[in-house]
């Protein structure tokens, strides 16, 4: 006997939606990676210091939502 698994009717998410917030929590990760940590900057841009916790968190939201919106008005 093998039992199929039938998801809810508009409640699935298609893979490429997936793809994208998944690209989404990624890019966010690496800017505020990227703002908080200097060090992991290329070379030329390793001079200025860190930006703040909050800034680097915002900026790491900001990321996210405007990738998060793409995902959403993708049919």
């Amino acid at each position: 006997m093998t039992v199929a698994f039938k998801p809810t009717p508009g409640a699935t998410m298609n893979a490429p939606k997936t793809l994208i917030l998944t690209v989404g929590v990624f890019a966010s990760v690496s800017v505020f990676l990227l703002m908080r940590y200097p060090q992991l900057r290329r070379e030329q841009f390793r001079t200025s210091k860190p930006f703040s916790v909050v800034a680097s968190l915002l900026c790491a939201l900001v990321v996210f939502l405007l990738i998060a919106c793409m995902a959403s008005l993708r049919q």
